[in-house]
């Protein structure tokens, strides 16, 4: 069963327990909260989201309650951090697949998630703490994302480069591969292997057109890239 807090309109729960008796609600002061683990980085996490907007935590019923202020511009700003947490998990989840993986910064559209996500992955990962958030009428669990999700590159993998950059030309083709010129000058091959495309075909669909590259590449020489399989050519839409 649930417990909620009918004194607080609007609050971030933080539950390791659902089976907990109510009792009265209990302020946590720094000294408290300082003893419960990873929860610290948790609400320190959320306080660089929400800053002052926070109140004061509360231990009641199973759950640590953090409270929000009912500022309209806060409702919005919890609104857009729910949808926001669950786009990011599925990014960290995908970035988590791809050989190698991307720097986390780069991975994700929404790069302040990733403090959240990674604290509530500690807490829930040690003591099987979940999270949810309640503004007025509706409550939305936040996402549980596993710690292996959280992969980066090694760190002496210095010869893999992620590219977001416009193709301005093709070159001449070698044996194996396209070659295209990108947006600061620099060449990038594109293996045939992993770009099943003929010279023709992409000066006609992604120099003729504005397109883009995207996608993670090896330094082969200076200026110079070879293109990993996981990258695309993208077309841009003009409007």
């Amino acid at each position: 069963m649930t417990l909620d807090p009918a004194h607080l309109p609007r609050y971030i729960r933080l539950a390791f327990s659902h089976d907990a008796e109510p009792g009265k609600p209990l302020p946590l002061d720094k000294e408290s909260i300082d003893k419960l683990d990873n929860v610290p980085r948790l609400l320190r996490a959320f306080s660089n989201r929400f800053g002052a907007k926070l109140g004061t935590p509360e231990l009641w019923g199973g759950a640590i309650n953090v409270p929000l202020s009912s500022d309209p511009e806060l409702f919005d700003s919890s609104e857009s951090l729910a949808s926001d947490l669950a786009v990011t998990a599925a990014e960290i989840h995908e970035n988590s697949r791809r050989q190698p993986p991307l720097p986390l910064n780069q991975a994700v559209s929404n790069p302040y998630c990733l403090d959240i996500l990674r604290a509530l992955a500690q807490t829930h990962d040690k003591s099987k703490l979940t999270a949810s958030m309640k503004t007025g009428a509706n409550t939305v669990e936040l996402p549980q994302v596993p710690l292996a999700y959280f992969t980066e590159p090694s760190k002496d993998i210095s010869d893999v480069r992620h590219l977001r950059l416009k193709v301005l030309a093709v070159c001449a083709p070698k044996d194996d591969a396209n070659v295209i010129v990108l947006a600061d000058m620099s060449l990038l091959e594109l293996p045939l292997a992993d770009y099943r495309y003929d010279s023709d075909e992409i000066f006609g669909s992604f120099v003729k057109q504005p397109a883009i590259f995207v996608g993670s590449a090896e330094v082969v020489g200076k200026h110079a890239y070879r293109a990993l399989a996981s990258g695309s050519l993208q077309p841009q839409l003009i409007f």
